[in-house]
């Protein structure tokens, strides 16, 4: 797994790949199969990992963190 979100993140910083997330515009999710890797890339030059979790509970887990 931990190979998994490492090659993710690198994407990431590539520019490569991150869907927006709906109702969340300063956010985007990517999938490593069954998680989802939330974070944002709004200021330039700098990508925040907000959340890597489940993808059952991490939307409910990304509300309660933000609210």
């Amino acid at each position: 797994m931990r190979d998994r979100v490492s090659e993710k993140i690198d994407q990431i910083l590539k520019g490569h790949i991150g869907e927006p997330l709906k109702g969340k515009r300063d956010y985007k999710k990517v999938r490593i199969g069954k998680y989802r890797l939330i974070y944002s890339d709004k200021e330039k030059c700098k990508i925040v990992l907000v959340k890597l979790s489940h993808r059952e509970t991490v939307y409910d887990e990304l509300d309660r963190l933000l609210n």
